[in-house]
């Protein structure tokens, strides 16, 4: 009984994590496209944002998923996540002291995507 006890927990706090980190990921994904609109307001640069933002994921992510399947999941998605928050860290720090170019964002967003794909 303790052994099957002892696998939800294993199971609630890595869903409880994943929810966490999808939740605060979807939330910098709406800053940003909130950012690009009030900064350019350039339809332009949001399609561009948006190529950004999930081309990599779907040229990438079959690839991603081969090796996601060949090595230990736990470490890759802590990795990932790691490699996702600190390109948010990032952003917000450089935010916190100058204006954002937009290239930079556009960086930040393809860091995330790529992050994303090894979810």
């Amino acid at each position: 009984m303790e052994k099957y006890n002892n696998w939800k927990l294993k199971f609630y706090t890595i869903w409880a994590g994943q929810a966490v980190s999808l939740i605060t990921s979807a939330i910098l994904q709406m800053a940003i496209i909130f950012y690009l609109t009030e900064k350019t307001g350039s339809a332009m640069v949001l399609s561009m944002a948006s190529l950004v933002g999930f081309l990599p994921y779907a040229v990438f992510g079959p690839a991603i998923g081969v090796l996601v399947d060949r090595h230990d999941r736990k470490k890759i998605m802590i990795g990932a996540d790691l490699i996702i928050a600190a390109a948010g860290a990032v952003l917000a720090i450089v935010a916190f002291y100058m204006e954002l170019p937009v290239w930079m964002v556009m960086i930040v967003l393809f860091i995330r995507s790529i992050g994303t794909a090894f979810h």
